[in-house]
């Protein structure tokens, strides 16, 4: 149940025009800011991640057996429905034209990897028996995900339509990685405090991990488009970017200082054309959703009303979506 004492977030600001682009640092910023969409049919428990397939969001109630949902948000309604129930602790969860994606993040022999069509329709278990899985991507035709392999972290392979998983490759680390792909290779962070944090790359049709950008401080967030990757660092609070990964995989650091969310799922920091957008622990008291643009300083989008809430945000048509575990917020993006 949504809790009474949760507060409305705080002011939200956005760029009110185009011309704010330009001007970025000096720009004048609108309050745009509210929760959506704000009534009775739409109440979560322990609601811990958020995706959408460009019409609707999708999330999940990391609660345990048998409470634990996913859910389908509606947006025109608006209204939730359950699409699938009765699982046991389910976190991350991604999204595709046909079915959703999700993992449950239990130690062994409880951990799985999920699929489900939209409506909940065929659920299947494309891998099981898993200990403690705490990523998952997805690309042209397959999922990829992480879990506990003896002292180490197995990343592995399924196909997206089920079949046998693949294991690509056991890292010698065991603590929770992130995980990003595309036709070609799957990303992972390597969280080692600086200067031995570094993102790596798999070949998803197999073969060793490669270190790509190297001398991080423990890197805990990664984002992919086209072939630009962008990524958090926990140490230092540094948001960066390779903007093309075929020309080079030297970084450009957008913002330092920042205290960028140690998030588990995808969804802590976002690509959208131009723009990354990524969640701070702004104080002992908030959060807040913060954005960037190459060559401007960030500035804050929307704050929120206590700490350690923000879960999860996606990019819908005009608007910014960000998930807490009650409630769903967004704020227009209008730059």
């Amino acid at each position: 149940m949504a809790r009474a004492d949760r507060p409305l977030p705080r002011i939200a600001v956005t760029l009110s025009a185009l011309a704010c682009a330009a001007m970025f640092a000096a720009c004048p910023l609108a309050a745009d800011g509210e929760k959506k969409p704000g009534n009775s049919t739409l109440v979560f428990s322990d609601a811990e991640s958020l995706c959408t397939d460009g019409v609707n969001l999708y999330l999940t109630e990391a609660n345990p057996a048998p409470d634990g949902t996913v859910k389908a948000v509606d947006l025109s309604i608006p209204k939730g429905t359950t699409v699938a129930q009765g699982l046991d602790h389910p976190t991350c969860i991604l999204a595709d034209n046909e079915h959703l994606y999700w993992i449950e993040d239990n130690a062994a022999p409880s951990g799985a990897v999920r699929r489900s069509g939209k409506d909940g329709s065929d659920p299947v278990a494309l891998a099981s028996g898993l200990d403690s899985p705490t990523a998952i991507a997805i690309n042209g035709t397959d999922v990829f995900f992480a879990d506990k392999r003896g002292g180490g972290t197995a990343i592995s392979r399924v196909p997206r339509a089920g079949g046998e998983a693949t294991v690509l490759a056991t890292l010698a680390f065991s603590v929770a990685t992130m995980l990003v792909a595309d036709d070609a290779y799957v990303y992972f962070t390597a969280p080692y405090d600086a200067p031995n944090g570094y993102i790596g790359r798999i070949p998803v049709g197999g073969g060793g991990p490669e270190p790509v950008i190297t001398g991080l401080g423990t890197p805990n967030s990664l984002a992919i488009s086209g072939n630009r990757l962008c990524f958090t660092e926990f140490q230092g609070g540094e948001v960066g970017c390779v903007e093309d990964r075929a020309a080079s995989w030297t970084p450009a650091f957008l913002a330092t200082g920042e205290g960028v969310n140690f998030g588990r799922c995808p969804g802590q920091l976002l690509i959208d054309a131009g723009t990354v957008y990524f969640a701070i622990s702004a104080k002992a008291t908030q959060d807040a959703v913060r954005m960037v643009i190459p060559g401007y300083a960030p500035v804050t989008v929307a704050t929120t009303g206590s700490f350690g809430t923000i879960q999860g945000m996606v990019v819908l048509g005009s608007n910014l979506y960000w998930l807490e575990s009650d409630a769903i917020y967004r704020v227009a993006k209008s730059y």
